[in-house]
């Protein structure tokens, strides 16, 4: 699938679905559950991913700036070098997420849990950690991390 924007897959189930490289901008996936979707190296700049499930999901290398993750599941999750530069990931579930080499860069991370996440050599510069849950997380070589957080911590300003 490729070529495509502004596509709406709200309240739908897309468990297992494969999106790899799919070219899905503005795209809406509001409510959804895709459990294990593969959507490596997609371009997703600016979808909506409001309260979807997308636990186990493959992102890596996918480009979701300025994309919309409030409050979404995204548990064990493989971001591995994901662009998510601006993105809204406030309250979102990263727990024990792969998050290594993630450029979030003005990305939203209010309250989101990132507990036990990796997020080794992550670029945070002008990240929003504010009430993020960062318990166990691995930060190791993180790169812009506010002087405040050690390497692991809990982020609580």
């Amino acid at each position: 699938m490729s070529g495509y924007s502004w596509l709406r897959f709200d309240r739908q189930t897309l468990h297992l679905a494969d999106l790899y490289d799919a070219r899905l901008a503005r795209s809406s996936f509001t409510n959804t559950s895709a459990i294990f979707l593969n959507a490596g190296f997609a371009n997703l700049e600016g979808a909506n991913f409001e309260d979807a499930n997308l636990e186990a999901a493959n992102l890596e290398g996918a480009k979701l700036t300025g994309a919309k993750l409030t409050g979404a599941y995204l548990t064990e999750a493989k971001l591995t070098g994901a662009y998510l530069t601006g993105a809204n990931l406030t309250y979102a579930h990263l727990t024990r997420a792969h998050l290594t080499r993630a450029h979030l860069t003005r990305a939203n991370l209010t309250g989101a849990y990132l507990t036990s996440a990796n997020l080794t050599g992550a670029y945070l510069k002008d990240a929003n950690l504010k009430d993020a849950y960062l318990d166990g997380a691995d930060l190791t070589r993180a790169k812009g991390l506010p002087p405040h957080l050690s390497r692991k911590t809990r982020a609580n300003q």
